[in-house]
């Protein structure tokens, strides 16, 4: 019968690179967990919900960040990517219990490939050098990754290796599974850290040697190179796994090609066995494993493939005699329960020859090198590492294994330094202590784990610390008055995670407040709204509050926020608002925060929102700035985008700031949007839902805060940006357009407080990016004119070509052009005289394969409704 042709998404066969249109899907599935089980279940400690949010955007510096997240954690990432099993991160995944576990591996390694293609591969400082030298023996997994920690750490590292390539265990695994270009990426990555040397074709057989030498300690990383015996007749007639997976195609071809393959094992290595054998052109493949199929070690993808083979698969079967020639003899038998010591015994009279087998190859494990472990034992700066002291493992395991290990070497080469070779600090880290606990001490994981990283890669290549308003900040970004902020445990996680400061969610002396259960309400994934406006506590709580945050926090800008009445009756008002800020200026806030854009403003009687009339905002303003204690706390005063002109609001109320140019005052904009959404009634004989006014934040308002933001670019007055950004292009953007300071709800509400992180990077990267040196530099450098008019908007127009033909799903979506451009003589055909230009096709391509390019030569500009000759 036909066998099936193993397919690729790459012409070299390899299947781990993701087409865009699969890499953009499997990003938008992921869930962002706060628990990042998928960074519990990574033995290198890889977080796949940063890389894969770090890529969000798409830009080139996107993916050079996310391979330096990647590769800091883990030298071989791409390596790792291709050829992870499915029970460490996509285990853990949280995506497995509502559908299927996101391709974590495949993505890492494509945004490495990514990174590489566009020529913005992670560039990792160089270390200032120690002195010191570290000899490693073995270039597999293990060695390389504790080469790659030591070299970031100093040290002059020397890898050997018997093997004329680098790269050890992995040499053996097929090219169409993984492809050499990953292997020969991270292995140029590894040798460029540090001063990093790779001497091929050296066996040492003696670790001591290279002691006496003067290497200050060595690592033996040689993995399990001894092939495990069947303890059969005949044995020398089969072939080891090692040895045929390593040999050059035409070799393997020559041995398999037409004939009847048997195949010892049950693992991974198996299936490469059997794989490699089916693509050579073996004609019969029989596989023999003395357990059932149900405990073969393999993941799901193994599975797969050796189904997919076509393999006769035979359990509880072992070798008896292996014939000279051709033919095997094979025997049953049963295995004990686990309480009886899961001991093997033979099924007598069970014997069954296969006449037909022409090639053994045996894939039933190895194990290390006895001779070489015993010289590793005792032997002061020697330390053992990977599978050569846990056994065979997966790459990534080794991994992890090498990074401790490297951290034991460099633990007892600095106490050798500091104290002597024989103090008791040296001989209590000889033993490698952290590889100890790691095979001694129980973890919550179910597998080794390291979260040492790889030294060199900066995630905030440019510094983000700011001045606003005189107040240093370690970057510009705060959260905003929500529930974020609306107790002190809440703004210690804040500050904890990496956020330069908080405004305390408003809150009132005494007013009595009136908040609805259930008060959000969600307009897509990044746009929500809220009906609560104000905090339910009493402003007192805010104070002790900021007394704690102040005193444990003093380099965080601690911000209270409140309001006053708007009654109508000036004097009543002014002592109000007056009245709170003392007490905010008083219990020692950083700044304080005034909402003259929510409806809980005060009773209405000038509007619902303070802020849609100037005059009044003025005239509170004017009551703060009059009657505050502490001019040099900066006073900010949140207005609203849900105006006419919001020029002529902030205009009208830099007067009174003119006015009083001992204080420090400044605006926040915009804020949360009036909107309507429904809701199930709560009132009796209604037939349809209530409507409820909620104030929408998150994405859906971001242009919306653009345009008031454009609007009073220039005037002179100090701003803290809000409402809108849920990416750190946004948050950039808002700093571009003047703004001193960004303020966040929505979008660590959704991500998380953690979420810091990806905006400090990603802001940081986009300035490296763009030659912009400072924060400061940043602030306003969309001006003079940051709007451009509309008339000087270029008018010729461009049509869509599909620029990645391999990328379309072929879901015919470009052809809805409302202009009937697309399909006319083929799928992909586009008429140029019906096409307008506008581009929407592309902006709506799930696979982002169309482009926007110049019209053919000879193709006039669309007429927009004027006849125009064609040419055919």
């Amino acid at each position: 019968m036909p066998h099936k042709t193993f397919s690729s998404d790459c012409p070299t066969g390899c299947t781990a690179i993701l087409g865009k249109p699969r890499l953009i899907a499997e990003g938008e599935r992921c869930l962002y967990c706060e628990t990042a089980g998928c960074q519990k279940g990574c033995p290198a400690d890889c977080s796949p919900k940063d890389f894969i949010r770090a890529i969000e955007l798409g830009t080139p510096h996107d993916f050079s960040r996310a391979a330096g997240m990647i590769l800091s954690k883990n030298p071989i990432g791409s390596c790792c990517g291709a050829i992870c099993p499915d029970k460490f991160c996509q285990l853990k995944c949280a995506r497995r219990k509502m559908d299927t576990a996101i391709e974590i591996p495949k993505t890492q390694s494509s945004i490495i490939a990514k990174a590489d293609s566009l020529g913005v591969f992670p560039k990792f400082e160089k270390p200032k050098m120690n002195g010191k030298k570290v000899a490693i023996i073995g270039a597999g997994p293990s060695g390389l990754a504790c080469a790659a920690v030591l070299g970031q750490r100093g040290y002059k590292v020397v890898i050997y290796d018997s093997n004329t390539e680098c790269g050890g265990a992995l040499l053996q695994i097929p090219k169409e599974r993984l492809n050499r270009s990953h292997l020969e990426r991270d292995i140029k990555f590894i040798l460029s850290l540090g001063e990093n040397e790779f001497k091929a074709g050296v066996t040492v057989s003696s670790p001591e040697d290279l002691i006496k030498e003067g290497f200050d300690s060595v690592v033996v990383a040689a993995g399990c190179q001894i092939p495990r015996k069947l303890r059969c007749e005949g044995e020398e007639h089969a072939i080891s796994a090692v040895k045929f997976l390593t040999m050059p195609l035409a070799e393997q071809r020559d041995l398999v090609k037409g004939k009847s393959v048997a195949v010892i094992g049950g693992g991974a290595v198996m299936v490469d066995c059997v794989t490699t054998s089916r693509r050579r052109g073996a004609d019969d493949i029989h596989v023999m494993y003395r357990r059932t199929i149900k405990e073969m070690p393999l993941c799901s993808d193994e599975r797969t493939e050796l189904l997919e083979a076509d393999a006769q698969i035979v359990t509880r079967t072992i070798p008896k005699r292996i014939l000279e020639g051709k033919g095997i003899e094979t025997i049953r038998v049963k295995m004990g329960t686990r309480s009886q010591g899961a001991k093997m015994s033979i099924v007598e009279g069970s014997e069954y020859m296969w006449p037909s087998v022409d090639v053994v190859i045996v894939a039933a494990g190895s194990s290390p090198n006895k001779e070489l472990l015993e010289k590793v034992k005792g032997t002061p700066g020697v330390f053992a590492a990977g599978d050569f002291v846990f056994g065979s493992s997966t790459a990534v395991e080794a991994v992890a294994v090498g990074k401790e290990c490297a951290a034991d070497v460099d633990e007892y080469i600095t106490a050798v330094s500091v104290y002597g070779k024989d103090s008791k600090e040296a001989k209590e880290h000889e033993c490698g202590p952290r590889l100890c606990r790691m095979l001694t001490e129980p973890t919550d994981n179910e597998h080794v784990h390291s979260e040492i990283r790889i030294d060199g890669w900066n995630p905030t290549p440019v510094p983000l610390d700011h001045n606003f308003m005189g107040i240093p900040l370690i970057n510009p970004f705060v959260l905003s008055a929500s529930p974020l902020t609306d107790s002190y445990e809440n703004c210690k996680k804040a500050y904890e995670a990496g956020w330069a400061g908080c405004v305390l969610k408003t809150a009132f002396d005494g007013l009595p407040i009136h908040i609805p259960e259930s008060y959000m309400t969600k307009y897509g994934s990044r746009t929500t709204g809220n009906c609560d406006n104000v905090s339910g506590r009493h402003l007192s709580q805010m104070v002790e509050d900021i007394k704690r945050l102040v005193k444990e926090f003093p380099d965080r800008m601690t911000v209270g926020g409140t309001g006053g009445p708007v009654t109508g009756d000036d004097e009543f008002d002014r002592a109000g608002w007056v009245k709170n800020t003392h007490i905010l200026e008083d219990a020692g806030a950083h700044a304080v925060a005034y909402s003259l854009s929510c409806p809980q403003g005060g009773d209405g009687s000038e509007g619902a929102i303070v802020s849609q009339n100037a005059e009044l905002s003025a005239k509170i303003v004017e009551y703060v700035l009059a009657g505050c204690k502490k001019p040099e706390v900066p006073k900010l005063f949140k207005l609203t985008a849900a105006v006419t002109s919001i020029k002529k609001i902030v205009e009208t109320i830099k007067k009174v700031f003119d006015k009083y140019p001992h204080c420090k005052a400044g605006i926040t904009l915009a804020n949360s949007f009036p909107t309507v959404n429904f809701k199930p009634t709560q009132r009796e004989g209604r037939v349809w839902e209530d409507a409820i006014m909620y104030g929408a934040h998150g994405e859906g308002v971001t242009g919306i805060s653009y345009l008031s933001l454009t609007s009073v670019f220039g005037l002179g007055v100090d701003i803290a940006g809000n409402g809108g950004p849920c990416n750190y292009k946004a948050a950039a953007d808002f700093l571009a357009l003047g703004c001193g300071i960004v303020k966040f709800c929505t979008a660590p509400t959704i991500f998380g407080y953690d979420w810091i992180n990806e905006l400090c990077s990603g802001v940081s990267h986009l300035m490296a990016h763009r030659g912009i040196k400072s924060v400061k530099e940043l602030i306003g450098c969309a001006g003079p004119e940051p709007v451009c008019d509309f008339m000087e908007i270029k008018e010729k127009k461009r049509i869509p070509v599909l620029v990645r033909p391999q990328d379309c799903v072929l879901c015919g979506n470009c052809h809805y052009c409302p202009n009937l451009a697309f399909g006319i003589g083929g799928f992909h055909k586009v008429d140029p005289y019906k096409c307008v230009g506008c581009a929407e096709c592309v902006l709506m391509c799930p696979s982002q394969c169309l482009e926007m390019q110049e019209r053919p030569e000879g193709v006039p500009q669309p007429d927009h409704g004027r006849k125009e000759e064609r040419k055919e």
